[in-house]
């Protein structure tokens, strides 16, 4: 079995209809290292929108 790897998914929205303008999936090693980041991204980007999603593979 392949170790559990932690995603951030970050993501923007803008106008209106709320369109998707950024998606970006980054491996992360741990929950802990994954909400450190997501903190900072949107301390650097206060429109993004982030989510730690815990799955399989390789980081």
């Amino acid at each position: 079995m392949e170790p559990i790897t932690w995603l951030i998914i970050t993501w923007a929205t803008y106008g209106a209809h709320r369109t998707t303008a950024a998606l970006e999936k980054v491996p992360q090693t741990s929950r802990d290292q994954c909400e450190a980041n997501a903190t900072l991204i949107k301390a650097w980007q206060p429109k993004a929108s982030t989510i730690c999603i815990e799955g399989l593979g390789t980081p």
